[in-house]
């Protein structure tokens, strides 16, 4: 089975139909990406699942250049903020020499760049 890149977009929501389904599609050729259908629920949770599915995909790659652009400057932050709270040996920062309140610092900043590679390893999946 061959792998093949999703739609682009723009996408955009149609509907309702006869029977409460929303169409998501490309303008282009106007097939459907996706439909959210009803299935008995109330037709303002229809749309607005129909709405979100679109927002979603319409600003998805922003948003990933954003985190994308946020992790590098907490990166940089992080290596400054070693430069100036602790001893460097050999050019790496030595945390053995750093005031507490720098090493919660240090690790809080660590965990954010962590959860923000999570974040982009799983978008990129």
């Amino acid at each position: 089975m061959t792998s093949q890149c999703k739609t682009a977009g723009p996408w955009f929501a149609e509907g309702p139909d006869e029977f409460g389904d929303f169409n998501i599609h490309h303008p282009a050729d106007r097939l459907a990406v996706a439909a959210v259908v009803s299935n008995l629920r109330p037709p303002s949770e229809v749309a607005a699942n129909a709405a979100f599915i679109v927002r979603a995909e319409n600003s998805f790659q922003l948003l990933i250049e954003a985190l994308e652009d946020a992790k590098a400057h907490i990166e940089a932050d992080l290596a400054e903020h070693l430069l100036c709270c602790s001893v460097i040996r050999d050019g790496v920062p030595d945390r053995s020499t750093m005031r507490d309140e720098d090493v919660e610092r240090a690790a809080y900043l660590e965990g954010i760049i962590s959860r923000a590679h999570d974040a982009l390893t799983e978008a990129s999946k």
